[in-house]
């Protein structure tokens, strides 16, 4: 008869095994998915007050504005002789397109410039990439503006 060698067995004290350690890396994984999520939950609100504070102040500032520079064309094509109020009233014209197109302009160049939407959670998630993986990780995200470039 062949002697077997006695194998080591573990106990349950002997320490964490595999089953434990796949389970303690899966609540870190959810724990860290959980901490993104909120992340990108606060973020979203954030985004969603201050939409809603500007388009606020917009409609107020398009209401008020209207109305004040009705007035004030009335008012200028009123003063000026009847003879002349055609030519002022296609220079007053003139002087709303160019500030229309001004602020046209002003507007794109500003959503050319500024964050894109989601940028701090995107930024967050890069990290994390990179930290796992050791390389660096450019998330993509969508332009600011879409690829048309002129607009009706």
């Amino acid at each position: 008869m062949v002697a077997h060698a006695a194998r080591p067995t573990h106990s349950a004290h002997a320490g964490p095994g595999l089953l434990d350690t796949m389970q303690g890396i899966a609540a870190t994984t959810v724990r860290a998915v959980q901490t993104r999520l909120q992340l990108a939950a606060v973020e979203l609100e954030s985004e969603r007050d201050r939409l809603l504070q500007r388009m606020t102040l917009l409609l107020l500032a398009l209401f008020f504005g209207a109305f004040g520079l009705l007035l004030g064309v009335l008012w200028v094509v009123m003063s000026v002789d009847e003879d002349y109020r055609a030519i002022a009233l296609g220079a007053v014209a003139l002087l709303f397109l160019l500030a229309g197109a001004a602020s046209w302009w002003l507007m794109r160049s500003d959503a050319v410039a500024g964050k894109g939407f989601m940028a701090d959670t995107l930024d967050v998630l890069a990290d994390d990439a990179q930290a796992l993986t050791g390389k660096t990780i450019t998330l993509s995200r969508a332009p600011a503006t879409s690829d048309r470039t002129t607009l009706p």
